[in-house]
């Protein structure tokens, strides 16, 4: 929409005779824009669509190419590995060959060895049966005074165990004893408390009745000053 706009300007300011900066050139002068703008458009599009194809099919080929190398390095492994199999077979066979003839000579070894050993090896099986008699008897032995160590061992265990719990139940009787020790005081506290409290209310009221008696008492022996001669009872003429 700018374009055309602008395109627009430069025509007004081609025909007032105003200078402008956009200036197309002839070929343009009499187009539609719109239809230059699709145009181009189209050319674009086209030029891409090339582009995109050409492109694809040098990849295509590229890929072609990289297949095609990748049989030829395949087939290459594949000569490789039959020529290394080969070479591996033979001279495994080889191994063999030698491996058959060492067990020859190793048996013929073994055969004159057979005689010399013979004598040997059961003068050995005696002397093994009696080592491993001789054996068996201290490992029994030694099972024995394992199993007298573990049975002591429990049994001491249980002992102490046993001392735990009987420690356990004096501290615990010791404990009871002397929070009743502790309730008992309370309880002695209390009662004194409760006595001395007892006492002075008992005081209270004896000071209260005594000053009531006192207090009646002057009621009826109320005191009245009479004048007299100076000789005598008070009152009398």
């Amino acid at each position: 929409m700018n374009q055309i706009l602008k395109w627009h300007a430069t025509e007004t300011a081609k025909t007032k005779g105003t200078p402008s900066v956009h200036r197309r050139s002839s070929k343009h002068t009499n187009r539609n824009p719109l239809q230059v703008m699709k145009k181009k458009k189209k050319k674009k599009k086209k030029k891409k669509k090339k582009k995109k194809k050409k492109k694809k099919k040098k990849k295509k080929k590229k890929k072609k190419e990289e297949e095609e190398e990748e049989e030829e390095e395949e087939e290459e492994k594949k000569k490789k590995k039959k020529k290394k199999k080969k070479k591996k077979k033979k001279k495994e066979e080889e191994e063999e060959e030698e491996e058959e003839e060492e067990e020859e000579e190793e048996e013929r070894r073994r055969r004159r060895r057979k005689k010399k050993e013979k004598k040997k090896k059961e003068k050995k099986k005696k002397k093994k049966k009696k080592r491993r008699r001789k054996k068996k008897k201290r490992r029994e032995e030694e099972e024995e005074e394992e199993k007298e160590e573990e049975e002591e061992e429990e049994e001491e265990e249980e002992k102490k165990k046993e001392e735990e719990e009987e420690e356990e139940r004096k501290k615990k009787k010791k404990e009871e004893e002397k929070e009743e020790e502790e309730e008992e005081k309370k309880k002695k506290k209390k009662k004194k408390k409760k006595e001395e409290e007892e006492e002075e209310e008992k005081k209270k009221k004896r000071r209260r009745s005594t000053r009531e008696r006192e207090e009646e008492h002057e009621g009826m022996y109320h005191v009245v000053e009479v004048p007299h001669s100076g000789c005598g009872f008070p009152g009398e003429d």
